[in-house]
């Protein structure tokens, strides 16, 4: 799975489809980040979301993960002209959740749109390794897309995400052929859901999960 390719014009690709839903998606929640908090960014892309932190919480840091290079080199660029104060409270990891050590300790996790790209065989382990490096009380910045349960935006949504599928598959190689069911990764024994939001017609969803143990 490589997104170097189209690194150049993800953002750009994203704004043609769904306008500026999908960023506005990512930072309704945000209000809930701590003060000081320590957090992880999982699949965060060309790193604008940094930016829309740093805007409302400077006090904070991050391990920032992402498997394109591309990505990654684009976040750091962003934070060299924007933050350059800051480089020393951002820790950029290129690859998988490998990366992650048994030391690391999170007060934030945020997965955007990342958890869509694996396969239901793929994600138990994903969820659980996110959910292992989460502190108690510790919060889960999720958004992704979502289908509808009503006519006829669910047909309407079905066909969207399938060709948003192709086009992964072929241009990045994700594993993942359809939209799981996230709500299996936060299982309630260990969050509760805090609050969830819909936008661009219900076809994409952001929720903050409370890690309760």
């Amino acid at each position: 799975m490589s997104f170097n390719r189209i690194a150049f014009c993800y953002d750009s690709l994203a704004r043609m489809v769904f306008g500026d839903a999908i960023r506005r998606a990512q930072v309704h929640f945000l209000f809930y980040i701590p003060p000081n908090a320590h957090i992880l960014v999982v699949g965060g892309g060309t790193g604008w979301i940094i930016d829309e932190i740093w805007k409302r919480k400077q006090e904070t840091t991050f391990v920032y993960i992402d498997i394109s290079s591309e990505m990654i080199r684009r976040a750091k660029k962003l934070v060299r002209e924007q933050y350059p104060t800051h480089m020393q409270n951002i820790e950029f990891r290129t690859g998988s959740l490998d990366l992650l050590t048994d030391t690391d300790t999170f007060d934030v996790v945020i997965t955007p749109f990342f958890l869509d790209l694996f396969t239901s065989a793929q994600l138990p382990g994903i969820s659980q390794r996110l959910i292992s490096v989460l502190k108690q009380k510790g919060i889960w910045l999720f958004t992704d897309f979502h289908l509808p349960p009503s006519q006829p935006m669910r047909t309407v949504a079905t066909l969207l995400i399938r060709t948003m599928y192709l086009f992964f598959r072929v241009v990045t190689h994700i594993s993942a052929k359809k939209l799981p069911n996230f709500d299996l990764y936060f299982p309630s024994d260990t969050f509760t859901l805090q609050e969830k939001q819909y936008f661009y017609m219900n076809i994409i969803q952001t929720k903050i999960f409370l890690k309760i143990v």
